[in-house]
């Protein structure tokens, strides 16, 4: 009886070891994957807004924007290309004298299609001493893992 005791206590033991090597090799394989994991494209938005709310418009456009990127401002206006669009963003910043804070409402995207949404706003003074609180919404879609298009949404002054 003893022996048979000891015999069931062997292969219970040998069972464990067993489903305890299965897990760490699940767990391993668990890391691997989350180790090659892409980040999804709402983490991409956060991560960008997060630079340019930190100051760091210019690296962000570098790092998260398509050489052939194309942007289309609210009042209709294409702008073809990296080069050209971040001249633009090189031009805005020195027109600025003084930032007064800014910021995002929300950030949302659709994984499947590769689309997210930021509704941003900023707080800012001009060369010429003007004030002005910018609010916009900013439709991107990605490519890559980089922004291939870009739409805003504001209320443009009429001419």
């Amino acid at each position: 009886m003893l022996k048979k005791g000891a015999d069931a206590a062997k292969e219970f033991a040998e069972d464990v070891a067993d489903k305890a090597e299965d897990l760490f090799e699940e767990a391993e394989e668990a890391i691997d994957r989350a180790l090659e994991r892409k980040p999804t494209y709402l983490e991409r938005a956060k991560a960008l807004y997060k630079m340019v709310g930190e100051g760091q418009l210019l690296e962000a456009f570098d790092l998260y924007y398509a050489d052939d990127v194309v942007m289309q401002e609210a009042t209709g206006e294409v702008y073809e290309g990296k080069a050209t669009n971040r001249q633009r963003g090189e031009q805005w910043l020195a027109s600025v004298k003084e930032m007064h804070g800014g910021g995002t409402h929300a950030i949302t995207a659709n994984e499947a299609t590769k689309v997210t949404m930021v509704e941003a706003w900023v707080d800012f003074t001009m060369q010429d001493g003007n004030r002005m609180k910018m609010e916009e919404v900013a439709v991107q879609r990605w490519k890559d893992g980089k922004i291939i298009h870009e739409r805003f949404y504001y209320n443009a002054p009429s001419s």
